[in-house]
C-alpha cells in the first residue's frame, strides 16, 4: 500500500481519545494500519502525496505543516496554490473501522515548485497571527487576560494586535495556540493531572532525549528598579505677629489711649501685604488686624473713651496698632520614589546560586497642568485635597495610584513569568507511533514511564511525521519540564510608599520688631531689621516708613527633587515536575 502502512509489533493507544475518569493508559497492540487523507482547497489529493508529511505544533507558535504533491502532467502555475486551505487527517484502522483524526488545518503560505520532477512542496501554517490580527482590542483582552500598562507598552490602537497579545501574555505563565479545529486557546504552562500515561514498552526504543536548560539561562533573580516620579504641591504657612510697643499687653482701647499720649507713624494693611509679598509669600491667611480706631466707636468719638478725653479724627481704617497673620507660599517639589524590587526563586538560588537579570520601569505623573498653575492665583485656604505633613506644610501628591499599581503589577508579573519560563526550559523528548499520540494536544500533561525514566510534565511540542517512503507514522512528543522548587509564591501587591518627607521643623511664630526714629535718643536706622520702621512726630533724622519681612530660608531638600527608596522582594515558587531517571 502507498497510503496504508502496516507496522508489525508496534504499540497502539487502544483508547487514546479518552473520555473516561482518570488518565488514559496507553497499551501496546500487535499492529497498526494507517493512511493519510489530505484535502487541498476542498479537493482530496491524498493519492498525490509523496515523501513525508510533517506537522509541527509548539506552544506559543503557529502550527506548521510540510508536504509534497506529485502533479499531473499539463500546464501549472504553482502560485495558484498560495492561500489555498489544506487539512491533514491521520486515519487508522481501529475496532474494525477507519477512525480519522485531524492533525492540521491551515493554508498554503509558500508553494515551492520542482519543474523537472513536477513536484510542488507546500509550506503551510495555521496563520494564528492573522487570526489574532482580526480581533478587536477588547477581544484580545478577553482572550489573553493578564496585565498591561501604557507605561510599559505603546497604546494598542493602530498597532499589531499580535504584538499587543504578546504583551499581555508576557505577564502570564501561559501560551496561545490555534487548535486544528481553528479555535484560539490560551493554555497555562503549569502541569495538570496527566491525561495520558505512556507505560513500559510504549515509546520507541532509543528515542528518549534529555536537554536541560543551561545554568546561565536559568534566571532565578530579577532586580527591577521601579521609579514613580510625581510633583508634590507644597504650601508652607509661616505665622507672623507685630504689635506697636505702646499697646503690648493692653486692650484695644487702652492701647490706643496709651499710644495717643505719644503718637507715632503706623503701618497699614497694604504695607504688611507688600512686605509679605516681597519676602516671597503669595497669600496672607487667617489675618487678625488690630486696627487704629476710627473717629467714632459705638456712636461716640473714640477719644472720649480715654482719660483724659480728647477729640479724635481718623477716617482711614487700615492703619494698624498690631496684628497676626499667616504668610503662605506655594511651590512644586519633584518627588522620585525608587522601589528596588527583587523578584526571586529562593529554592533555585539556594540550589544553584544567583543567575541575575536586571530591568527598569519608570512612571511619570501626567497631571502637569495643575502643577504648572500651582500658586499662580490667590487663595484663602489650603487645597481641599491637601494633607498636612510632618513639616506642617499642606501637600498634594499628584501621584496616579491606579496607573502606578497597573505599571508595577505588570512589570513584576513579567519578571515572574521570565523566571518560570527559564525553569521550564528543560526538554524531555520521545517518540511513539502516531496512533498512540492521537488525542494528545499541547494542552495536556503526560506521564511517561518507560526507558528508565518517569516524567510527568506538560506537552511543549508535537511533531507528527508520516513517511510514505519509510512506511512509518511517528510522533515526537516534547515535554517542558519545570524544575526549581519552593513553596512560597508572593502575591503581587503594591508596596507602601516610602517616607518622602524631608527632615525639618514646623515653622514657629515670628514676632516682628519695631524701630522708631525722630528722637534724639533714637538708635541708628537698621535697614536689615525686619518689622515696622516709622517715626515720632518730632522728626530729627527720620527713618523710612516701611514694613519689612524676611522669609526663613527653605532648605534645598524641601524644594529640590527628593528621592525616597524602598526595598521589596517577591518570591516565586517554581513548580517541580516529577522527573526521575532510573
Amino acid at each position: 500500500m502507498i497510503n496504508g502502512v502496516l507496522i508489525n509489533g508496534a504499540p497502539i493507544n487502544a483508547g487514546s481519545m479518552g473520555g473516561g475518569v482518570g488518565p488514559v493508559e496507553v497499551e501496546p497492540r500487535p499492529s497498526i494500519l494507517w493512511r493519510a487523507r489530505v484535502m487541498l482547497g476542498g479537493v482530496d489529493v491524498s493519492d498525490l502525496m509523496i515523501g513525508t508529511i510533517r506537522v509541527e505544533e509548539e506552544r506559543g507558535a503557529a502550527a506548521l505543516a510540510d508536504c509534497s504533491m506529485l502533479l499531473d502532467p499539463g500546464p501549472v502555475n504553482p502560485l495558484t496554490y498560495t492561500g489555498k486551505s489544506l487539512s491533514i487527517h491521520y486515519v487508522e484502522w481501529r475496532d474494525a473501522a477507519w477512525v480519522e483524526y485531524l492533525l492540521f488545518s491551515g493554508w498554503v503560505i509558500r508553494p515551492s515548485f520542482e519543474p523537472v520532477q513536477f513536484i510542488v512542496d507546500f509550506e503551510c501554517s495555521d496563520r494564528v497571527q492573522d487570526a489574532v490580527e482580526a480581533l478587536s482590542v477588547a477581544e484580545v483582552d478577553a482572550l489573553a487576560g493578564g496585565y498591561w500598562s501604557p507605561d510599559l507598552f505603546e497604546a494598542p490602537e493602530g498597532r499589531s494586535r499580535w504584538d499587543y497579545l504578546q504583551e499581555r501574555l508576557s505577564t502570564r505563565a501561559a501560551s496561545l495556540n490555534r487548535t486544528a479545529a481553528g479555535a484560539l486557546v490560551v493554555t497555562p504552562w503549569a502541569a495538570t493531572a496527566p491525561a495520558f500515561v505512556f507505560g513500559e514498552g510504549v515509546t520507541m526504543d532509543g528515542s528518549l532525549g534529555w536537554s536541560p536548560v543551561d545554568l546561565s539561562d536559568c534566571v532565578n533573580v530579577v532586580e527591577l528598579e521601579a521609579l514613580q516620579r510625581f510633583p508634590r504641591l507644597r504650601e508652607r504657612h509661616q505665622p507672623f505677629a507685630w504689635e506697636h510697643p505702646a499697646v503690648v499687653g493692653l486692650s484695644d482701647i487702652d492701647g490706643f489711649c496709651f499710644w495717643h499720649t505719644e503718637t507715632t507713624e503706623l503701618p497699614d494693611i497694604q504695607m504688611i501685604e507688600e512686605g509679605s509679598e516681597g519676602a516671597g509669600y503669595q497669600s496672607i491667611l487667617n489675618a487678625a488686624w488690630r486696627r487704629l480706631p476710627l473717629t467714632t466707636t459705638d456712636g461716640q468719638n473714640t477719644g472720649s473713651f480715654c482719660d483724659p478725653q480728647f477729640a479724635w479724627v481718623n477716617n482711614y481704617g487700615d492703619l494698624l496698632l498690631g496684628g497676626s497673620w499667616t504668610s503662605a507660599r506655594r511651590w512644586v517639589q519633584p518627588i522620585t520614589e525608587n522601589y528596588r524590587i527583587r523578584v526571586e526563586a529562593p529554592q533555585s538560588v539556594a540550589d544553584a546560586g544567583e543567575v541575575i537579570r536586571r530591568d527598569r520601569v519608570a512612571v511619570d505623573s501626567s497631571d502637569s497642568e495643575r502643577a504648572d498653575t500651582w500658586g499662580e492665583e490667590a487663595w484663602t485656604a489650603p487645597a481641599m485635597d491637601a494633607t498636612q505633613d510632618a513639616l506642617g506644610d499642606w501637600v498634594v501628591d499628584l501621584r496616579e495610584h491606579g496607573r502606578w499599581q497597573q505599571a508595577l503589577t505588570c512589570a513584576v508579573a513579567i519578571q515572574r513569568v521570565q523566571i518560570l519560563l527559564a525553569h521550564r526550559g528543560n526538554r524531555l523528548s520521545w517518540q511513539v507511533p502516531t496512533s498512540d499520540a492521537m488525542g494528545v494536544t499541547l494542552a495536556h500533561t503526560l506521564r511517561v514511564e518507560d526507558q528508565n525514566v518517569i516524567c510527568e510534565a506538560p506537552v511543549w511540542m508535537l511533531v507528527h511525521e508520516l513517511s510514505f517512503d519509510e512506511q512509518t507514522a511517528l510522533t515526537t512528543i516534547v515535554q517542558g519540564v519545570s524544575q526549581g522548587g519552593g513553596v512560597i509564591d508572593d502575591p503581587i501587591t503594591v508596596p507602601p510608599a516610602p517616607p518622602s518627607t524631608p527632615v525639618g521643623d514646623v515653622p514657629l511664630l515670628i514676632q516682628l520688631p519695631t524701630q522708631l526714629g525722630g528722637k534724639v535718643d533714637s538708635p541708628p536706622y537698621d535697614e536689615a531689621l525686619d518689622g515696622f520702621a516709622g517715626n515720632y512726630p518730632t522728626i530729627l533724622e527720620p527713618y523710612p516708613r516701611r514694613f519689612q519681612i524676611t522669609a526663613p530660608e527653605i532648605p534645598a531638600d524641601h524644594q529640590d527633587e527628593y528621592e525616597a527608596e524602598a526595598m521589596v522582594t517577591y518570591r516565586v515558587a517554581v513548580p517541580n515536575d516529577r522527573l526521575e531517571f532510573l
